[in-house]
């Protein structure tokens, strides 16, 4: 996880650190490869995250309108008894309004609905987007740090090849990614109260922000 893996990039800091006699003339060279290339990856991973969520913003779009609508609509009419209050109506004017009153009050719980659970999706987002943010931002560090300070005999693409393997962390080892899948699929197909919705937000966040 990305918590564990924050540490270990700083003790190879260190590590490389302890060894360094003078910098070289290639340092500058090489920290400008390697941060151009720190800020490239972490545009990268943003913007999958973005697509990531935003597929699950469409598929809720779709639960709604295939699932969630139909089933609600079918349920509110029978409550509401508005085909009873339709046919007791005396005037077309009277029907249209029970009609509109009907209409007013169902599109309510249905935007109230979809707002909650994008909000829910937007918030995961959040915490995904800010932990990677904070990851690159360690990587930055690192890569300052050891650049600075780089052993006199290294050439620059030897260290770059070395610092690159040392410093890559792969996607998994950022969040579990498995676990927040199920998390969103469940977001997207939720039907339940949605004061009880928060707790799928928190359940995520916990997870991309454990500590390990």
């Amino acid at each position: 996880m990305l918590k564990r893996c924050r540490p270990v990039v700083f003790v190879i800091a260190i590590a490389i650190l302890a060894g360094c006699a003078h910098v070289p003339k290639e340092s500058a060279q090489l920290s400008q490869e390697l941060t151009g290339m720190i800020n490239s990856a972490q545009a990268a991973h943003l913007n999958l995250i973005e697509g990531y969520v935003n597929e699950r913003r469409t598929r809720v779009d779709d639960f709604m309108k295939d699932k969630w609508i139909p089933d609600f609509l079918g349920r509110f009419v029978k409550e509401s008894d508005v085909l009873g209050q339709i046919e007791k109506a005396g005037t077309p004017s009277e029907k249209g309004k029970v009609m509109l009153q009907f209409a007013e009050a169902a599109t309510k719980e249905i935007y109230a609905r979809r707002a909650s659970q994008m909000a829910a999706l937007d918030g995961i987002e959040r915490t995904m987007k800010d932990e990677v943010r904070a990851h690159y931002a360690d990587m930055l560090t690192v890569n300052q740090a050891v650049t600075a300070h780089l052993m006199s005999a290294a050439k620059v693409g030897e260290a770059r090849d070395e610092l690159l393997k040392q410093l890559k962390i792969s996607g998994k080892e950022v969040f579990p990614v498995d676990k927040i899948n199920d998390i969103l699929d469940r977001i997207v197909r939720y039907e339940g109260k949605l004061d009880e919705l928060p707790k799928y937000v928190d359940e995520a966040k916990k997870l991309i922000k454990r500590e390990k």
